[in-house]
């Protein structure tokens, strides 16, 4: 990771012998930041799965990737490479099931009160 304008990348954060953290936690902030070489690359980057990344350019979810298929990187990435872009296809189709089911649940829920 390379540093921003104003900030020290930190890699690592070790226990120190006498218990503490170095670096101090309290001077550490986490920077949105993305890999940009790697959005629109065809693999679903965890890092870049993001709002901020454009939800790695498309790269996650199979409606909106290149070629329809989608390629977790690394391989084992499952949670963190599904398909999170809330305008994709697959997500307003369970959007809309989710919706569907509500509905008809809360009318079932009604018709058990009056009974």
């Amino acid at each position: 990771m390379r540093a921003e304008k104003g900030y020290i990348a930190v890699h690592s954060i070790t226990c120190t012998g006498r218990l503490r953290w170095f670096p101090d936690t309290a001077g550490i902030t986490c920077v949105q930041q993305c890999s940009s070489d790697f959005i629109g690359d065809g693999f679903c980057d965890p890092r870049n799965n993001q709002l901020f990344c454009n939800w790695d350019g498309g790269d996650c979810c199979q409606s909106t990737v290149s070629g329809g298929t989608v390629q977790p990187f690394p391989v084992t990435c499952v949670d963190d490479c599904s398909c999170r872009d809330p305008d994709a296809i697959e997500n307003k189709k369970l959007n809309r099931v989710r919706a569907h089911f509500r509905h008809h649940h809360n009318i079932h829920t009604r018709k058990q009160r009056d009974i």
